[in-house]
């Protein structure tokens, strides 16, 4: 029985329908009164997603499944080309694999009706041959190949690699060039009715969509003799709370040298989702007051020509990664990130304090709101979270719940060295 049930929330005063379909899948529809609408459906399952119990048993595939299975899923039969589709309707359309997710789009100007049966129609299709796997293999290997030239990326992936025991995080999302090359149209097939079913599906679309409408073609889409399984489970992998070295060198002939530090924090292993994502937040509000251009030691290396740009943070988060990432170019990469280094293990000596957090909290809450300002980061925050399990409009409760001895916790328990990795790349070890 399908239930269609809203919510406002009062505080931030955004609203929206979900559609709890009968097959198991979620559609929420989020009213905006912008131009364009952006639509977004999506699994949880992406490049970590290589393993996974089923019946009891563990299966196993090549990295870069859920990739893979991202570029083949708008093939045709007939040979007929979905972006031209989606073309004829005035939508642009895309895709994307992450860590944890893999999602299919459009965004248009107008009645959406016509794209989203297009959407719905490549993602219940699925259509794989040995020829077009062995060509989309080729296709994805040159990317595979171009990522792996990208400086920054090799560095990271390097990094990572001295950071964690579990391999599928130390993969590229894209996997390697031989991994694709083993993927078959039987493993695609396996791996999609593993991953694309109801119940692990959400759709989301943010500005003016039909609920009415959107539930006809629900109904078509996934009928009752639909693929009524539920997700596979990730088998229980063993993580180390350390990094494997605190140095790693990889060479390349670049006119900078650049580098990375990883601060690896311990994920919080609860089933409590608002838990989880009061953990991830915490971590934001770190890199906010500790990394972004407003800490005056950060941002002084860039004033003083240390670093050719200011310094990159970031915070990836998923499944079993809580990973703090910071990364510049500088002429002497080994002293400017000891340097830092140095300073991240001094942060826990400093605690933070109640007024300060006050501070970060709105710049937190900010961000939240400014998420509502587009519906392409409306839909794919709404999804994000959805397959969580969690409803967006109560973040601001859980951004409330942050105090001040939760951050200090995080931020004692992971400044520490054996923490930390610090990733050079350089066109010799020898010249830093």
């Amino acid at each position: 029985m399908t239930e269609i049930t809203t919510k406002y929330s009062e505080r931030i005063r955004e609203s929206y329908t979900l559609i709890k379909h009968k097959s198991g899948l979620r559609a929420y529809i989020i009213p905006k009164d912008f131009s364009t609408t952006y639509c977004v459906v999506g699994i949880r399952g992406g490049g970590l997603d290589n393993e996974f119990i089923r019946d009891e048993k563990l299966h196993k595939f090549p990295f870069g499944m859920a990739h893979f299975l991202e570029h083949k899923l708008f093939a045709n039969p007939d040979g007929e080309d979905t972006f031209e589709k989606f073309a004829e309707t005035g939508a642009y359309c895309n895709a994307y694999t992450s860590f944890d997710k893999t999602a299919y789009l459009f965004s248009m100007t107008g009645d959406i009706t016509r794209s989203l049966e297009i959407l719905l129609e490549s993602f219940t299709s699925p259509y794989f041959t040995k020829e077009n796997v062995e060509n989309e293999a080729s296709i994805i290997s040159e990317e595979i190949k171009m990522y792996m030239d990208d400086a920054y990326d090799a560095l990271f992936y390097a990094m990572v690699r001295e950071m964690y025991n579990n391999p599928n995080i130390a993969q590229s999302v894209c996997g390697s060039v031989e991994s694709v090359n083993s993927i078959t149209p039987e493993m695609l097939y396996d791996y999609y009715n593993a991953f694309y079913c109801p119940a692990n599906t959400v759709l989301c679309i943010a500005g003016h969509g039909d609920t009415q409408e959107v539930v006809k073609l629900l109904d078509r889409f996934f009928p009752d003799s639909c693929n009524k399984a539920l997700p596979p489970k990730k088998p229980t992998l063993t993580e180390s709370p350390f990094v494997n070295s605190e140095f790693v060198f990889l060479e390349r002939n670049l006119p900078i040298p650049i580098f990375n530090i990883g601060i690896k924090i311990t994920p919080k292993e609860v089933d409590d989702i608002r838990l989880r994502i009061k953990h991830d937040i915490i971590c934001n509000i770190i890199c906010e007051e500790y990394f972004s251009e407003s800490d005056v030691f950060v941002s002084s290396f860039f004033e003083n020509g240390d670093i050719s740009h200011l310094l990159k943070f970031s915070y990836d988060t998923a499944q079993d990664i809580s990973l703090i990432t910071l990364c510049a170019e500088a002429e002497d990469p080994v002293s400017i990130a000891n340097k830092i280094k140095d300073h991240i293990l001094e942060i826990p000596k400093k605690p933070l304090t109640d007024d300060k957090l006050k501070v970060l909290k709105q710049v937190v809450y900010s961000h939240y709101l400014q998420t509502f300002d587009s519906t392409s980061d409306t839909s794919n925050e709404f999804l994000a979270y959805a397959l969580d399990g969690f409803d967006l409009l109560d973040l601001s409760e859980v951004i409330d719940s942050i105090d001040i001895s939760s951050v200090n916790a995080v931020i004692k328990d992971s400044f520490i060295k054996e923490k930390i990795c610090v990733a050079i790349a350089a066109q010799n070890k020898e010249d830093i």
